[in-house]
Order: C-alpha cells, then structure tokens, then sequence
C-alpha cells in the first residue's frame, strides 16, 4: 500500500529576479508517517541534493537526506527551511535543530541567514583556480571524477566576488547548485566576507563568525507543491 507524500518545494539561493537557486523538498513529517527506509526511498525518487523532513514545528526539528543517505547538515536546505517556517507556516522561528546542531537563522532584508560551528558540516575539499572561465569549461565528464569538491576562482577579489561549482557525484548528486556548507568553510578560510556566483547562476553570501564558526545567506523563493507516492 502507497503513501501520499505531500512535498513542499523551494529554492534557497536564488538571485535578485528570483531564477536559478538549489532546490529543496520539505516534508512535513511530524506523526513519523515515514520510517527512515521510506524517507530515503522518497529522498531518491526526488533526487534533490537534499530533502527536508519536518519533525516538529514548533521545536523547529529537521531531518535531511541526500539521494544516497541521511546527513547531519545542508545549508541550503536548512535556509529553505528557515524560510518555509517564517514566511510560508508563519511560525517565527529563531533557531534550528538537526543531527548537525542547533542552528541559529535570521532574516536581513530579503536573505535569509543562518549561523553554524563548522564542525557539524560535511567536509568538503576547496580547489582554487586561475580564472572563472576555467571553472566554467569544467566538463560533465570531468565533473564525474570529483568528490565532494568546491572549485572557485576569484572574479574580484577586492569586492569579494567568487566563481564557483560544486560537485559531488560520490554523494548521488553531479553538480550542486547551492553549496552553504562549503560556503562558509571557504568564508572561514579566506576570513573576509564574500558573495558566490554558483553553478548556474545561484547567488550566496557567506563570511566568517568566530573562531570555527560562519554564516551563510541567501534569497529563497517558494515554488510549488508536488504530490507524489511511495
């Protein structure tokens, strides 16, 4: 017998029109309909490079799964989260619980923010090159032997504007367009704030909070319901 799986889609990340961004599917879960087997199988069949399931509204209590795998942390999908709660549900929500640690967020104009210690982030490998145009001729083919890696190149390192794409085909997913994680951890190593040009075309803010610790921000927009069985 199926389930229905009511799935609430947005994208973190997006630019000033709205286009672009890394989606997101949010599950509202909170009678634990889903066993952890069929919260990966729905987080497979979405292939989102993660899929939020909603625990608890009011602790704000979150669960993530990549198309491989649970996982402790998803900045992007932790934002779209932020957002869903706040401005969709209405539930004015200062901070966030998940496997990876409580989460601070805040809104700041139109981006959302949230503020995290890195040791609960995935880790991701950083690998600078001379130009931007060179990211962008990286291959499908090329993008496939990577693993779990953020490439980036200065497009004015005075301004603080970074070229980026990330790719993790050894986490079930080729090309992410919104990397938060890797973000922040690139924010706290080069210790200034920066705003990310990803993939294609997303938009993300990131700069450093203390000692291991950053935050990361973005415009969400809320794109629509989709209906799906398992």
């Amino acid at each position: 017998m199926s389930n229905a799986v009511v799935v609430n889609i947005l994208r973190a990340f997006v630019n000033e029109k709205g286009n672009y961004g890394n989606p997101t599917g949010i599950i509202v879960d909170e009678e634990q309909k889903f066993t952890s087997t069929e919260r990966q199988k729905i987080a497979t069949l979405l292939h989102y490079t993660d899929t939020v399931f909603l625990n608890d509204i009011e602790m704000a209590n979150v669960s993530f799964f990549n198309p491989e795998q649970e996982t402790k942390f998803a900045g992007d999908a932790l934002i779209s989260t932020a957002y869903f709660l706040n401005q969709v549900l209405k539930k004015e929500t200062t901070s966030l619980v998940c496997k990876g640690g409580k989460i601070t967020t805040w809104n700041d104009g139109d981006l959302t923010w949230i503020e995290v210690s890195l040791e609960g982030t995935p880790a991701w490998n950083h690998k600078q090159m001379e130009t931007p145009s060179m990211i962008d001729k990286i291959t499908q083919d090329e993008a496939s032997k990577f693993e779990h890696t953020m490439i980036w190149a200065w497009m004015d390192e005075e301004r603080g504007l970074i070229r980026s794409r990330t790719f993790l085909p050894d986490w079930g997913t080729l090309e992410d367009q919104g990397n938060g994680s890797g973000s922040m951890q690139l924010a706290q190593m080069l210790q200034r704030k920066i705003e990310i040009h990803q993939g294609l075309g997303s938009v993300i803010f990131a700069e450093p909070a203390g000692q291991n610790m950053a935050s990361v921000g973005g415009r969400v927009r809320v794109d629509d319901l989709r209906l799906m069985s398992i």
